[in-house]
């Protein structure tokens, strides 16, 4: 089946010239975009524009060099499209990862240290936590960033940012439940 009977018979409907223009147009369409898209992205901007090319295939020219135009026409279309989109998800991406690592440290922990002797209590209270989140307060304290953490204790950068967080919430019980149960008296040392 030469191009132009391919054409007619899948502006038809019939079955062989619409497998017959697939096979034409795929390796066409594939290498138009595969320069400008991943593998993935290639093989989903391809079906979209032969989608496209069906769904508009009864407007069709029917010479096959005006019909390649025509459909690369749809192909230069859709590759804006996809390129735009590519663009948008890395610029939310970009501004996600932003704004993650605009507060590195939460800005509690900043409250908390004031002097050194609250200092010193958070130490102390952040001894009774777990390591990794002992760890994570004591980089916090001096100053140290999550993404210091996290490559110092070979993690996600995420994670680092986590423990952080889970160290201020566990360090804020175990402040407040050391105020409850104090007692208002103290007894001397040497009484037994």
């Amino acid at each position: 089946m030469d191009r132009e009977e391919v054409i007619r018979a899948a502006r038809a409907g019939q079955r062989a010239g619409l497998d017959a223009l697939g096979r034409w147009l795929y390796p066409v369409l594939f290498s138009y975009f595969s320069h400008h898209f991943s593998r993935s992205q290639t093989d989903e901007v391809v079906q979209n524009t032969v989608r496209d090319v069906l769904t508009k295939l009864s407007l069709a020219p029917e010479e096959p060099e005006e019909f390649l135009g025509w459909v690369l026409g749809f192909a230069y279309t859709e590759g804006r499209r996809e390129k735009g989109e590519v663009r948008r998800r890395r610029a939310r991406w970009a501004k996600l990862e932003q704004r993650a690592h605009e507060h590195d440290t939460p800005e509690d922990l900043h409250e908390l240290v004031l002097t050194d002797e609250q200092r010193q209590m958070i130490v102390r209270h952040a001894s009774q936590l777990p390591n990794i989140y002992t760890a994570a307060l004591l980089n916090a304290l001096d100053g140290g960033s999550n993404r210091d953490l996290a490559r110092r204790q070979g993690i996600p950068e995420t994670t680092a940012r986590w423990r952080l967080w889970e160290a201020v919430r566990q360090l804020k019980q175990s402040i407040e439940r050391a105020r409850l149960t104090r007692s208002p008296f103290r007894t001397p040392s040497g009484a037994v």
